[in-house]
């Protein structure tokens, strides 16, 4: 099976979210994304840390909520 995207860019991809969507300077935390996302505070981490493939559905929805690019 193909990998929809490799653990670290979407590492880099999910902090670079983070970044841009900064609220006075200070940037979005894990666990604002992970509710926006609708995952645990964990799972997010795990993203971000590269530890864990994406599943296609949360690959789906994270390109839908424009997360990551499609």
């Amino acid at each position: 099976m193909k990998e929809l995207i490799k653990p670290q860019k979407l590492a880099k991809l999910l902090r670079e979210y983070r970044e841009k969507n900064a609220v006075n300077g200070t940037r979005m935390s894990q666990q604002g994304l992970a509710n926006r996302i609708g995952v645990s505070y964990s799972t997010l981490q795990r993203w971000e840390y590269a530890q864990v493939r994406i599943s296609p559905m949360m690959y789906r929805r994270l390109i839908q909520l424009e997360v990551i690019p499609s």
